[in-house]
């Protein structure tokens, strides 16, 4: 099937590299059914990394824009979660969600998408539900879980994974990937 060129935004995690690495195969298997699909990635990873990947497995170069919000835990090294970062991250996030949400949907909306797919973060696809762009998220994990798992007795952080699953819950699907931890 090819018909008319379909545009997809890849949201990816800059946690690390498993996030793309995810993701290059379900952009692979969507291109095999739509070969002109376009690809425009959002991440905090760098760019030259993505082409990279891309170019590894045979698909053409993305598009790619620079963001960061989606980015996991910080880390102060390849093993150790930095947990003030991280809070003092989540904090700000949460505490400007209205702002960073009518910033995804700004980034959205200029992009014009036929589809998301979040790996995995929660403000893609809230803004994409908002547009009515279907969002779908597709991870071996989600942060909602990780954070509340993280910090089990916080009220701060408990507001905010409601909030993060609150935006989870608006996906059109989410694909939990195998291995990984189970999720609703």
């Amino acid at each position: 099937m090819t018909g008319a060129a379909l545009h997809l935004v890849a949201c990816v995690a800059s946690h690390g590299w498993g996030h793309l690495s995810q993701t290059i195969p379900i952009v692979a298997a969507l291109r095999a059914r739509r070969p002109t699909l376009r690809t425009t990635v959002r991440t905090g990873l760098p760019a030259g990394l993505v082409r990279a990947r891309f170019a590894a497995a045979g698909l053409p170069e993305p598009a790619i824009e620079a963001d960061d919000t989606e980015f996991g835990f910080a880390m102060r090294d390849a093993l150790t979660i930095d947990d003030d970062a991280s809070l003092a991250r989540y904090r700000a996030l949460h505490a400007g969600r209205d702002e960073h949400l009518a910033a995804a949907r700004d980034a959205l909306r200029a992009l014009r998408p036929d589809a998301v797919l979040a790996n995995v973060g929660w403000l893609p696809i809230a803004a994409a539900a908002s547009l009515g762009v279907p969002a779908f998220g597709v991870c071996s994990l989600n942060w909602a879980d990780l954070l509340e798992a993280r910090y089990p007795t916080r009220a701060d952080v408990a507001a905010i994974v409601a909030w993060m699953r609150d935006a989870y819950r608006r996906a059109d699907a989410l694909f939990a990937l195998e291995p990984g931890l189970p999720f609703d």
